[in-house]
């Protein structure tokens, strides 16, 4: 592989971000918050989850931003607007696009600077988490359709 990867990367993660902040776009803004049929984690916690986890890992660890991800508000928080969810997802892409580019072939091969031990190499990490952020999409997806009564 060449360093054209970490481009298409970007290109790839842009694309589902703004895809994720579409999704979200169609939700009204007072069912954000709406954990319908038993469903775990509402709109705005999968949105704060996608920002939380990309600006930390992709932002602070690649890019070594001053990001500081508190995990657990990702999933308790339940107060944030619609604007304010897209904005920080907006962020999201401007961290992605100012990050991955720029990445080496060394870099993507280089051992990943998280303290994880299934993402042996830069390369897999941004795999696995674009792995994740596709598996949230479709929750996401998902959860508009049924709020929206489309299900």
């Amino acid at each position: 592989m060449n360093e054209s990867l970490s481009k298409d990367l970007a290109v790839l993660y842009e694309e589902d971000v703004t895809n994720f902040i579409n999704n979200l776009k169609e939700i009204p803004e007072d069912k954000l918050w709406d954990k319908p049929n038993s469903i775990p984690n509402s709109a705005g916690i999968l949105a704060q989850h996608i920002a939380g986890n990309l600006n930390y890992y992709i932002g602070a660890v690649l890019g070594e931003t001053e990001y500081k991800r508190n995990r657990e508000a990702e999933f308790t928080i339940s107060h944030k607007s619609k604007k304010e969810l897209i904005d920080d997802l907006e962020n999201v892409i401007e961290v992605i696009s100012l990050v991955l580019p720029g990445l080496s072939e060394e870099q993507l091969n280089a051992p990943f600077p998280a303290n994880n031990s299934k993402l042996r190499t830069t390369r897999k990490a941004l795999l696995f988490f674009y792995r994740h952020l596709n598996y949230h999409l479709g929750q996401l997806n998902y959860l508009k359709r049924l709020l929206n009564n489309h299900v």
